[in-house]
């Protein structure tokens, strides 16, 4: 590298820095940072191993980077900070990779600078656990493209699964040799992993790949330069302010600025065949499973490499400068929304936490997923915000799904997030859902027969009950005009076996009523053990 390229690093670095650092005081934790926070900084090795050796395979090194990364600090405005600067550390490698290829300075620089503030992944520049998971694992990618080292090679591949076919391509293209011992067993071992493990872990080879296809690769389109590409600009302008719009204005300026002082030599006209193929490579894992916007961030390396080796003479430079400051007063923009995520997220926990007191389980419904395209309140989140915000809470489990029986609750009841089956008793009566809800149904004296007959907006349901389990639950469904059941509330607590009459309070109306059986407990699924039908007379 030379002078130029090293200030040019230097520019881009410090840009970045400054566009992704500056509310790094009011950000938080999102989605899965949660639970990281609270378990990994206390694992000893013995747990730390096992977290690894179990993790979703093709992501077990994630785990490690992440117990390293929490393990410098849980202070989350460092965190953001520290998250900052690897974000400017891996634009700045994609940077001297450009220039490796030959690409010509300006062209690099700028293409850097899209790579840095493009606004289809920004989740990856404010959720704490996106560190390993994405800035790592592109670090790694374009490390080994970089330098051909096989470590960069294994700790890529064994970081995030969404790189494995980037790597393959720039296997064949670098035709590194010995590939038997340093690649190809370590790739065959990945394909071990996927196999034999349970699906649903990630990227996987599944019997709908044709249909998710047909699904993601025009929503991929759409989000890059399409009609939600647009939409997700618009909502991040909303939010951007006068401050925003300053900074944006130096970070573009300073770019640049400094690109047309670079020389311009003429693009290698390979490189964008090959980034062109690594585009495509990085998006196939992620086509047959399904999109968020951190998968964009490795393949918009790719689509940035694409564009350095095809951009035109000097006379376009100070045009391009730009799209740089949109892209970083967008990027802006949607830092403000997680900043105002937490913000609210703090508060509503704050408000609560007189309810808490005592209290072992939290359950927050309704409220919604997403402040704009920030994390609000995810299922983890009843779980350990308590913990993270509040050292003396007793909150031990959460979820953003319950249902409350006489004598108990069950949670995981969200047929969205988990399924039918994935529900789990607890009988106690220190929890607390929000907003306050009284128990959905009443037990009542029994009445012969099966039944289903209407009580002004209540159902009373009449059936036996013949199964002895010590939780025995009951979840009933009705039958909506689409011909299809469709369950009302969640799990009900019953007891010991015999006829049951039940009173649903404000039950649909319906033609047909479904109840299941099951025998639940706290640690395994729910077993079925039958179900009846009945109708209104």
């Amino acid at each position: 590298m030379t002078r130029d390229d090293r200030t040019a690093a230097l520019v881009l670095w410090a840009a970045t820095f400054l566009i992704f650092a500056a509310g790094a005081g009011r950000l938080g934790f999102y989605y899965d940072d949660g639970p990281a926070m609270t378990t990994l900084p206390q694992s000893d090795l013995r747990g730390l191993v096992s977290h690894v050796l179990n993790y979703v395979p093709g992501r077990n090194l994630h785990v490690l980077w992440q117990y390293l990364f929490l393990k410098l600090t849980t202070n989350l405005t460092i965190l953001h900070l520290l998250q900052s600067a690897l974000d400017g550390i891996v634009v700045v490698v994609f940077l001297v990779l450009l220039r490796h290829l030959k690409i010509p300075a300006p062209a690099a620089l700028l293409a850097a600078a899209f790579f840095s503030f493009w606004p289809t992944h920004g989740e990856t520049h404010f959720w704490l656990y996106a560190v390993p998971q994405n800035l790592l694992s592109t670090l790694f990618v374009l490390l080994f493209a970089l330098t051909l080292n096989p470590v960069f090679f294994l700790t890529a591949l064994f970081t995030y699964d969404q790189t494995v076919f980037v790597l393959l391509l720039l296997l064949v293209i670098l035709r590194r040799r010995p590939l038997h011992l340093l690649y190809l067993i370590p790739t065959a071992f990945f394909v071990w992993l996927k196999i034999v493990h349970a699906p649903g872990r990630g990227p996987e080879l599944r019997s709908d790949a044709l249909q998710m296809l047909l699904t993601n690769i025009p929503g991929t389109v759409s989000a890059t330069i399409g009609r939600h590409f647009f939409e997700h600009l618009a909502l991040l302008y909303a939010k951007v302010t006068l401050t925003d719009w300053l900074l944006a204005a130096v970070a573009a300026f300073a770019i640049t600025m400094f690109a047309l002082r670079l020389r311009c030599e003429s693009p290698p006209r390979p490189v964008a065949l090959v980034a062109l193929a690594g585009y495509f490579a990085a998006y196939l894992p992620i086509w047959l499973w399904h999109m968020s916007q951190r998968h964009h961030y490795l393949p918009s390396a790719a689509l940035f490499a694409l564009l350095a080796a095809v951009l035109p003479t000097r006379r376009y430079i100070a045009a391009l400068g730009i799209p740089v400051f949109f892209f970083a007063a967008a990027s802006r923009g949607e830092s403000r929304y997680w900043e105002e995520s937490f913000t609210r997220k703090k508060q509503l926990f704050t408000d609560l936490r007189p309810q808490l007191r005592d209290k072992r389980i939290l359950v927050l419904e309704g409220f919604p997923l997403y402040h704009g395209p920030a994390y609000f309140i995810t299922p983890p989140d009843p779980a350990y915000a308590p913990r993270l915000l509040f050292p003396d809470s007793t909150i031990t489990l959460g979820d953003i799904s319950g249902s409350p029986t006489p004598s108990g609750i069950f949670l995981y009841t969200s047929l969205h997030h988990y399924g039918p089956e994935a529900f789990r008793y607890f009988p106690t009566d220190r929890f607390f859902v929000a907003p306050p809800r009284p128990v959905p149904y009443e037990i009542l004296p029994p009445q012969p027969g099966v039944s289903l007959r209407r009580e002004g907006p209540d159902a009373i349901l009449t059936f036996p009950v013949t199964a002895s389990v010590r939780h025995l639950a009951a979840v009933v469904s009705f039958l909506q005009p689409d011909g299809l059941f469709h369950p009302w509330q969640g799990p009900l607590l019953l007891g010991a076996p015999g006829q049951y009459s039940l009173r649903l309070g404000s039950f649909p109306a319906t033609d047909r009523a479904m109840i299941e059986f099951y025998e639940a407990s706290l640690h395994d699924p729910p077993r079925r053990l039958g179900r009846l039908e009945v109708s209104p007379p």
